[in-house]
């Protein structure tokens, strides 16, 4: 049972917590480095060094199963890791080992997770970050007794594993969808003949057909605004940049900043249900517009599209296919960022079934991706529970029996 405490009896620790440093629970061990040459893909051991995720597999290990890791070194130091099998600890990683009678070794992971955004400011250097040994042995936790750190991991302990299971669900999901795209683009819904074709073999009555033929492509506005045009008034121009874009998304519903009506002269506007395609950095990918918006040259604006020919939803879903991506990869310029030219996009051929046939594939792909945003939005809504959790429970705001 969970109960709210009105008052801390003391000023900045709850009642019978205490302050401790991660020094005083636990032995920290800093791993050995690993060569890159003795990582082997098939191996049973994986091998933490520094990152997020595992660096490989090898076939030794230096620590047991069960342990909390920080990451020592990198871009991600400080990073907290709970490692379910035996492992190798690698030279950029600390691992924290017998944890004093007194500490539940998953409500230490558990508040440390919590402040892991304050163990990330530990780090030092300005070529490689690091993080010290002597800076972690001094960090300072608020702990309450064995029982309540047990019952508060217990609580946290069950979102995650809601938020494990909804993660499958989404990765199952996933591989779904893209195995429906490659089967539907290849041999569309119900077809026993085929022809061979510059794609390959595809229906007999399908098309193939050039991006330029059904729609009049065009690069966005260059060069771009400068800051002066930035406007917080309300009737300015929405102003679409890359970085305004939801990994994943299919629609554009809104953008970061807006430019002053002067500035349209140095863009290109898009309507609502066009069409566009970012063509620099993350190139290639490709966004159906639900609201109107100026793009800059980072993108590029399909026009005019004939509807007689393709509906937006297919043409979506089909510049999403790992085919397409892989042409947009290869005709890719550009020494250092990559970008498409609008000739060159013009210029890639594809498949074209009936417009029947592309309503029914759109609508199969569709369902999946609706299904997909339930799963995402309950993840986020379990995450959001547990942060609401987390910063209850692991500050003492709120009391468990």
């Amino acid at each position: 049972m969970i109960k709210m405490k009105n008052n801390l009896l003391q000023k900045d620790i709850p009642k019978n917590w205490k302050r401790v440093t991660l020094g005083e629970i636990c032995d920290i061990k800093k791993g050995e480095q690993l060569n890159k040459l003795d990582m082997i893909s098939n191996s049973q051991y994986p091998v933490l060094n520094g990152g997020i995720n595992y660096s490989g597999y090898t076939e030794n290990w230096n620590t047991e199963s069960g342990t909390i890791t920080i990451s020592e070194g990198g871009n991600s130091c400080g990073y907290i890791n709970f490692v379910n099998t035996k492992f190798w600890c690698g030279g950029h990683c600390y691992s924290l080992l017998n944890i004093n009678d007194n500490f539940d070794k998953s409500f230490l992971y558990q508040i440390l997770k919590a402040k892991q955004d304050k163990l990330m400011r530990l780090r030092v250097g300005s070529g490689l970050p690091n993080i010290q040994k002597k800076s972690l042995q001094e960090f300072i936790l608020n702990i309450p007794t064995i029982l309540e750190q047990k019952k508060i991991s217990e609580i946290l302990s069950k979102v995650d594993e809601e938020i494990n299971k909804t993660d499958e669900l989404v990765s199952k999901t996933e591989k779904l969808k893209t195995g429906l795209i490659n089967e539907l683009f290849t041999k569309g819904i119900d077809h026993k003949k085929f022809k061979k074709t510059k794609l390959g073999d595809i229906p007999e009555e399908w098309e193939v057909k050039k991006l330029g033929e059904i729609a009049s492509i065009t690069r966005g506005g260059s060069p771009r605004p400068i800051e002066s045009y930035i406007t917080e008034d309300e009737d300015g121009l929405n102003w679409l940049k890359i970085g305004d874009i939801e990994t994943g998304a299919k629609y554009i519903y809104k953008t970061t900043q807006k430019i002053k009506k002067i500035g349209l002269y140095k863009t290109t506007m898009v309507n609502i249900d066009d069409f566009i395609l970012s063509n620099s950095m993350s190139f290639g990918r490709p966004y159906i517009m639900k609201i109107n918006a100026c793009i800059h040259d980072g993108w590029l604006a399909f026009k005019d599209i004939k509807t007689d020919l393709i509906i937006k939803d297919y043409l979506y879903y089909l510049l999403s296919s790992k085919d397409i991506q892989d042409i947009f990869r290869s005709i890719s310029a550009g020494s250092g960022v990559r970008n498409l030219k609008r000739e060159s996009v013009s210029n890639v051929f594809i498949k074209l079934p009936s417009i029947k046939e592309q309503q029914k594939i759109s609508e199969v792909l569709s369902l999946i991706d609706r299904k997909l945003e339930k799963q995402k939005e309950l993840k986020e809504k379990l995450i959001k529970l547990k942060k609401g959790l987390m910063s209850d429970l692991l500050s003492g705001k709120v009391r468990v029996n």
